[in-house]
């Protein structure tokens, strides 16, 4: 004979039982990007380290080519003072100051470029952290509240 059971006030809804674990997943799913977030800083951190070498590599052909413009700053004043009937020391000094002009506002750009880039991390980072901490509160909030009307 089937026996029919009573159901019971106090026993959970399907509805808040389904609502919980879908919030349980998206907690979850929030937690394992927070956490993919920290180790791939931690692999920033290595792969910079790594690449110590390689920068000195860099650092070390930019101070030869360095060297090497003053080289060429005199052949292009010994070319115009060939060239032009020009003093050399007039020379010189129009290649210098081209030159001092061309390399300023190269560094000028440069200087922007990178702390504008730097800039735009620290804020991705920022806000990726406050929205991450703001979803879980909702999360959490929100399983509470369910589980209290049911």
């Amino acid at each position: 004979m089937i026996q029919f059971t009573s159901t019971n006030s106090n026993s959970p809804s399907p509805i808040s039982g389904m609502l919980s674990s879908a919030s349980d997943v998206a907690l979850d799913i929030m937690e394992v990007g927070e956490l993919q977030l920290h180790l791939a800083r931690l692999d920033a951190k290595t792969a910079l380290g790594r690449s110590v070498v390689a920068f000195s590599l860099v650092i070390g052909g930019g101070a030869i080519i360095t060297a090497c413009l003053p080289l060429v700053a005199l052949a292009v004043a010994g070319v115009l003072s060939n060239e032009l009937d020009w003093e050399p020391w007039f020379s010189q000094m129009v290649v210098g100051l081209l030159s001092t002009c061309i390399g300023s506002f190269v560094v000028i750009i440069g200087v922007y470029r990178l702390r504008l880039a730097i800039t735009a991390f620290e804020r991705t980072s920022t806000e990726f952290t406050n929205n991450v901490s703001w979803l879980k509160q909702l999360v959490r909030g929100l399983k509470s509240s369910h589980l209290q009307k049911f």
